[in-house]
């Protein structure tokens, strides 16, 4: 049973797009299913997503590589994908992820 202190709640509520009230009742109702690696693994993630420089990084290609673009945002979007799998917490992104589609 892994539990988060007020400042990691803070950082985490602030990658998930949400407030650290929401975020730490939910924390409390899965603390069963979030193991003290999974914790460790969410930590390691925070500072990755925190790392994550506001340019984007190009690989151009060479004589056998085909390169490849990767902006910082989508970096951060794989990253935060990551925690919400370990949190158990797809509700934080389904929300805020949508798309209105018109037919």
């Amino acid at each position: 049973m892994a539990t988060f202190d007020e400042s990691e709640i803070t950082d985490l509520a602030e990658i998930l797009g949400t407030d650290s009230n929401h975020l730490s009742v939910h924390l409390d109702y899965y603390a069963l299913l979030i193991t003290d690696s999974d914790k460790t693994a969410v930590l390691s993630r925070v500072t990755d997503y925190q790392a994550v420089e506001d340019n984007d990084v190009d690989i151009y290609a060479k004589e056998k590589n085909f390169g490849a673009q990767i902006s910082s945002d989508k970096k951060r979007s794989l990253i935060r994908a990551r925690i919400v799998s370990l949190l158990h917490a797809e509700d934080f992104v389904s929300a805020s992820g949508s798309r209105l589609v018109r037919a």
